[in-house]
């Protein structure tokens, strides 16, 4: 019992890498395609620092 369970553990922790690579990768490419479109000349400073604690907060969870 305990080896099924140690098994299920190992393989839905590959899987949840993979999902935290993929969505770290879209919230990269979001923010990419944020800055070089332009498009953070009308925000505020307040998103810059919002944006910069979401990518650290990312970053640190992988």
């Amino acid at each position: 019992m305990d080896l099924d369970l140690e098994q299920q553990l190992n393989a839905s922790a590959g899987s949840n890498i993979f999902k935290q690579l993929l969505w770290s990768s879209l919230f990269v490419f979001y923010v990419a395609s944020f800055f070089l479109a332009g498009s953070y000349k009308k925000v505020s400073r307040d998103f810059y620092l919002k944006s910069v604690l979401l990518l650290m907060v990312v970053f640190i969870s992988l």
